[in-house]
């Protein structure tokens, strides 16, 4: 909030302020005033109630005050609370319009709300009732306003007030839409009011002076402004601040423009549909209207078709017609994303270079699926809303338009009494009517008074409602069936593209398959398009027909001389007819839950085919990958032998056979598998675990135009992905470690084999003996080796063309399995599979499988010749690896169980979580007990005062509330010292000269560690955080404690020390180097009971506004008894430690949003598990409990281990979870676990 400090009260903007940040906000009161001018009095927000939370100030000299509140704005605000609100006081920086304009348009670029307040010095009249007027634009979003008014109605001076949403539209079609999206936004905010849609069309006036006509006697009027502001617009406001008592002038940021849209203005195209619709009304040909002999009638029977009829085109003009045009629209939009797509994949098969040309065809295909995805997401998040409210604004307007019936309408008329002559085919009841008739009749004539209202009233209210819903189903129909064909389209165009992209053939048949693929799909959208253009035209031309049908109808029932006793029985309106309205306004609803659940089957199918491009790229790489280790292997050996021998045929030299070829090299298809499984789950974990989408059948049955029974079904799209991935691709891979490796060693059997023969032949070679030289006598041997290694390449060459079918094949069927439409039934197989092979573990069993036998395979094919001693062997090392597997496994459950769910963390708020996860959750709002620790502590730094020499010593077990304990000291007991907070290295430090160098960059202060502490001010205060990063257990590992001890006996009696550090290394410490012995007072944070645990937790909880149920109880609901137990289960559970307990209650919400979550109490179930450490497991936790941080040389160090060991150790406790390291490497005791890890180690006695 930005307000000048000028001495003026600003009650208002005070008031206002602290009603904004209501419940769980938080403010920055930045005064701003000129330089050299004294501070005006502190006037903080106040309730009626007190004090308002969350408030902290800032006095700022400034020359200008604009450039000021720019540089703020642009550097300051609540991380991680975006966006951030600038709240300025018009009043106080209205001398300047044109800096004030440029102020606001500033803040719009750094994407911040933006509200203005002004205060009038009128009020109210007298006796109005409070009432808040919201005004905004409707081409724009009124979400930022209601998301201030839950805010405002929340505050004391506002709870009574009345609320109204108003805008202003000059587009009547749009009217209904607004009304209803508006009541749709408020309803799911919970906000209470009214909404009132200003119909501008005849005189347009600017939004502003309907705000001074009608807001004047309003309490606030919360008021949007232009987009973007310049100084002649807000001098157009002026006349709003003069007429309005109070008002708030508000500018949305991106982020609530995104979220809040309304109604999306008519898109050309939409406009155009419309008059289209209406020239086809227009010149629909009808039959003529007949009205009845009689002339007053003749008038009622034309008057009242002429309101029907008009009622009923219109209807259709500004419903059906119009969603028809966004239908096509859509259409239109998905053939140039098509055409574009394939136009720009026909440009790239021209790219000679296979691999250009592959990473070509995937960037399109990739972009192909981002821009469907955003195609359907627009049309989901905006037009389908739209089509929605349009749809049920028109059908409210039509069932609520009084001026279809004339309520009081009589006609007056006389009949001949032969009109009421006796006929044979009379019924009972019409003889009845006629005999009276003719009975009144005077002078040949039968005066009557025909009551024309029920008539009307039938008409209108049921058979009108019944002939528009026909209409309204009718399209409905339509626009599920076109969904669906959608669907088709994307489906086969995704195909396309997946098998262009896997084709082997010709550059002139990529192209045509290109070609022929881009038109089909074109002339499928087009023919979409005149369908559905027809189907419009045959909805308008239907209902024109029936609406001629009911006038027809209306005339010939006012002619019938029974029409009261029609009325009775026939015209009557019943339950059906309240049946029919009501099926009418839920068929808006019921079109859009389904068109939505269509689309987003869309969506699921766009994910999955995201899925599918990223596996068969990976496959692809395999099968590079598994070419090239084939070809590098021995095949590369056998040809290197192949090209000698068949040179020393050729060349017939007398020379021997170069026979140096390498055979060493054989087939590890380990790394390519690997990186397969590894990027092929990464790729699945990518898949939502669980989507809820339409069955099969169900799709069908939409459509068929059949809602009736349609269901939905839920698809473990990640499991199922795994799954495939596993049986399909990973199972059938393990096959090749022990395939081919017997036939490479078959082929190095036969090069050896040729190899020895060769050279024996040549060293045995004797020119006395052999007649034809040396060719003569090696060349029979050498065309023998040569064959014989020909037919060993054979078989190698028939590697890679065996595995590349193999994984064709195999990958085939994962794309088949993920076929959007072959989904459901995959998902059936997969819950077959499972219940046959005992649940979770046949998820992972093939890829299990698989690399059991990868790695089983690594001892060689020679190896099984030993059969049974290896075997042996081998059985005794598995049981001992699944005995150290199953300790790894049940301890990492027990670190997932004590964690926070990852889901639940991105779901709850983030401001929610870090009051409970913030690196200092110290907070002077949220203080509570320790006035032991700190009556201690006061001892201590009162007896400094009095000349004492000594340090103040803060310890506690992790998580105790050290640093929160330190922060209350210096911001309380300390206050007005000169304070130096010296935090150390993140990987912590053990050399003076690291300390020397962080000690100078907080003071200032250059030179040694003496000249720096005896130079900064007396009575300062030289806070050491986490003294237990600043040694280490070796030979100088206590450099920097030494030094520190130094300095204290030399000016600890002018400068006060204050050593943070954990009670477990300050006891160890404390034996090598007394540092108690210095100390006026030694305070630790030792446990907090449970009811101080409660009090610190749900003043947090408390403080958001959230609220939490307990095991289905609303905390509303809950007895002190169970909360007690509750925070009872906390204490045991956290050892009383705040930290912990902060975390624990976090860790223990099973599902929550920004409104309500739900929890669980927390319980030391398994601890003991820990006890079951192995020993160099536990020395190592000990080293990293007694130093907190430690990089992976310092733990070498302290641990006295070997590289080799200690990443053994340190691999295995992170695989449990129980140590963490950052991106620097620095590993540390994962803190959700500390505690339970403490309190084990203290029971085996490992810790004191």
């Amino acid at each position: 909030m930005f307000r000048p400090d000028d001495g003026a009260p600003r009650e208002a903007l005070r008031r206002t302020a602290g009603s904004l940040i209501t419940g769980n906000g938080m403010l920055t009161d930045i005064r701003l005033r000129a330089r050299g001018k004294r501070p005006a009095q502190s006037d903080p927000l106040l309730f009626d109630e007190g004090p308002v939370v969350g408030v902290f100030t800032r006095d700022v000299e400034t020359e200008d005050p604009y450039a000021t509140m720019e540089r703020f704005a642009a550097h300051h605000g609540y991380s991680g609370i975006e966006p951030n609100t600038a709240l300025i006081d018009w009043d106080g920086f209205a001398e300047d319009g044109e800096r004030l304009a440029g102020l606001i348009d500033q803040l719009r670029e750094l994407d911040l709300n933006t509200l203005l307040f002004t205060d009038a010095t009128h009020e109210p009249p007298p006796g109005t009732p409070p009432r808040i007027d919201v005004w905004w634009r409707a081409d724009s979003t009124p979400a930022l306003s209601i998301s201030l008014i839950r805010f405002i109605t929340s505050s004391p001076e506002h709870r009574r007030a009345a609320v109204r949403f108003i805008t202003v539209s000059r587009d009547s079609s749009l009217s209904d839409g607004l009304r209803n999206a508006t009541r749709r936004l408020l309803e799911a905010a919970r906000v209470t009011a009214d909404v009132e849609v200003i119909l501008d069309t005849v005189d347009p006036k600017p939004l502003e002076r309907h705000v001074c006509d009608r807001s004047s006697d309003a309490t606030l009027a919360v008021v949007e402004l232009p987009p973007p502001p310049t100084a002649p617009h807000l001098e157009a406001l002026d006349s709003v601040r003069t007429s309005v008592p109070t008002v708030l002038f508000v500018s949305p940021s991106s982020q609530f423009e995104a979220v809040g849209r309304v109604v999306r203005a008519p898109v050309e195209e939409a406009a155009e549909g419309a008059e289209e619709a209406a020239d086809v009304t227009d010149s629909i040909e009808l039959s003529s209207l007949r009205p009845p002999a009689f002339e007053p009638l003749a008038d009622e029977a034309r008057a009242f078709a002429q309101r029907l009829e008009g009622t009923l085109r219109d209807f259709y003009q500004k419903s059906v017609a119009r969603l028809g045009a966004r239908n096509l629209e859509l259409l239109a939009r998905t053939e140039t994303l098509v055409d574009r797509h394939f136009g720009v994949l026909a440009e790239g098969l021209a790219i000679t270079n296979p691999v250009k040309r592959r990473r070509h065809i995937n960037r399109v295909q990739s972009a192909f699926l981002i821009e469907c995805r955003k195609l359907i997401d627009d049309y989901v998040r905006q037009d389908l809303p739209d089509q929605r409210d349009i749809l049920e604004g028109r059908v409210r307007a039509l069932l609520g338009d009084a001026t279809l019936v004339e309520p009081h309408g009589m006609v007056t008329l006389e009949r001949p009494v032969a009109d009421f002559a006796a006929s044979p085919s009379d019924s009972r009841e019409l003889a009845k009517v006629k005999r009276a008739r003719r009975e009144r009749a005077r002078g040949g004539v039968v005066k009557l008074e025909v009551e024309t209202a029920p008539l009307q009233r039938w008409y209108v209210e049921h058979a009108a409602v019944e002939t528009v819903d026909d209409t309204v189903r009718a399209f409905v129909t339509d626009s599920w069936h076109l969904a669906v064909q959608l669907l088709k389209v994307f489906h086969a165009s995704r195909t396309s593209l997946t098998l262009i992209q896997g084709s082997s053939g010709s550059d002139e048949a990529r192209a045509s398959f290109v070609e022929s693929e881009r038109e089909t799909a074109k002339e499928r959208l087009q023919e979409l398009m005149r369908l559905h253009e027809n189907r419009i035209e045959e909805h308008a031309a239907r209902l024109a027909e029936e609406a001629r049908v009911l006038s027809q109808g209306y005339a010939d029932d006012l002619d019938r001389v029974d029409l009261p006793q029609l009325l009775k029985s026939q015209r009557k309106l019943s339950r059906q007819s309240e049946a029919l309205k009501t099926g009418l306004l839920d068929e808006a609803g019921v079109f859009y839950e389904h068109q939505k659940a269509l689309f987003e089957r869309a969506q699921i199918g766009l994910e999955v085919s995201g899925f599918q491009h990223r596996i068969a790229t990976i496959v692809q790489r395999t099968r590079e990958a598994i070419a090239l280790e084939v070809k590098n292997g021995v095949l590369h050996g056998t040809h290197d032998l192949k090209k000698a021998l068949g040179a020393f045929l050729e060349e017939e030299r007398d020379e021997p056979v170069k026979l140096n070829v390498d055979l060493s090299h054989r087939f590890d298809p380990v790394q390519a598998v690997d990186a397969l499984v590894r990027e092929g789950q990464r790729s699945a974990g990518e898949l939502a675990e669980s989507v809820s989408t339409l069955s099969d059948a169900s799709i069908q049955r939409l459509a068929e135009g059949d809602a009736d029974e349609v269901e939905m079904v839920e698809l473990p799209l990640k499991r199922l992905a795994q799954f495939l991935l596993d049986a399909q691709l990973v199972g059938p891979l393990s096959q090749l470690r022990a395939e081919v490796p017997a036939q490479e060693q078959q082929s190095v059997g036969v090069a050896e084999d040729v190899v020895r023969l060769i050279g024996f032949h040549q060293n045995e070679y004797d020119p006395k003996e052999s007649a034809g030289g040396f060719h003569a006598h090696m060349r029979p041997v050498v065309v023998n080796g040569l064959e014989r290694v020909e037919g060993a390449i054979a078989p190698l060459e028939a590697i890679v063309p065996n595995v590349d079918a193999l994984l064709e094949a195999k990958l085939s069927a994962v794309l088949r399995g993920t076929d959007v439409y072959e989904l459901t039934e995959s998902a059936r197989q997969l819950g077959q599979h499972i219940r046959r092979h005992q649940g979770q573990r046949a998820v992972s069993g093939a890829q299990s499988l698989a690399l059991r036998g990868l790695e089983r395979a690594r001892e060689g094919l020679v190896q099984a010749i030993y059969g049974r001693s290896a075997g042996v062997l081998m059985a005794r090392r598995l049981r001992e690896g699944e005995t150290a597997g199953a300790l790894v496994e049940r301890v990492s459950r027990f670190v997932e169980a004590n964690t926070p769910s990852a889901e639940v963390l991105e779901d709850l708020p983030f401001y929610y979580r870090q009051l409970f996860f913030g690196k200092n959750t110290f907070n002077e709002t949220f203080w509570v007990e320790r006035e032991q620790e700190l009556s201690r502590a006061r001892g201590g730094i009162a007896q400094h005062a009095r000349g004492g020499r000594g340090i103040l010593v803060v310890t506690g077990e992790p998580d105790s509330g050290k640093t929160a304990l330190c922060r209350r000291l210096t911001s309380r007991a300390l206050s007005g010292r000169e304070i130096h907070w010296v935090p150390p290295p993140e990987d912590g430090a053990a050399d003076v000269e690291a300390f020397r160098r962080k000690l100078s960059e907080v003071t200032g202060v250059s030179g040694s560690v003496n000249d720096i502490v005896q130079t900064i001010p007396e009575r300062s205060v030289l806070v050491i955080e986490d003294l237990e990063l600043w040694w280490e257990r070796s030979e100088h590992g206590l450099a920097v404690i030494d030094a520190l001890i130094e300095v204290i006996e030399a000016h600890a009696g002018r400068v006060l020390f204050l050593i943070e550090m954990g009670s477990l290394p300050f006891d160890l410490v404390n034996r090598f180097r007394p540092l108690a012995d210095h100390a006026l007072a030694v305070v630790e944070c030792g446990p907090l009971p449970a009811h101080a645990l409660k009090d610190i937790v749900t003043l947090r909880h408390g403080s958001t506004g959230i609220t939490f149920s307990l095991d289905g109880t609303a905390e509303s609901e809950l007895s002190e008894w169970r909360l007690a137990r509750l925070f009872s289960q906390h204490f045991t559970y956290s050892r009383g430690l705040v930290g912990t307990a902060l975390t624990s209650w976090i860790t223990h919400v099973e599902e929550g949003d920004d409104r309500a979550i739900k929890i669980r109490a927390p319980s030391r179930r398994d601890w003991e598990v820990l006890d079951r450490l192995r020993a160099d497991w536990t020395a190592v936790l000990v080293q990293l409990l007694l130093h907190k941080r430690l990089t992976r040389e310092r733990l070498m160090r302290v641990a006295d281990l070997e590289g080799r060991e200690l990443d053994r150790q340190l691999d295995a406790l992170r695989r449990m979870g129980l140590i963490k390291e950052n991106r620097q490497g620095v590993a540390s005791v994962n803190r959700f676990v500390t505690h339970a890890l403490i309190e084990r180690l203290r029971e085996r006695k490992v810790l004191p």
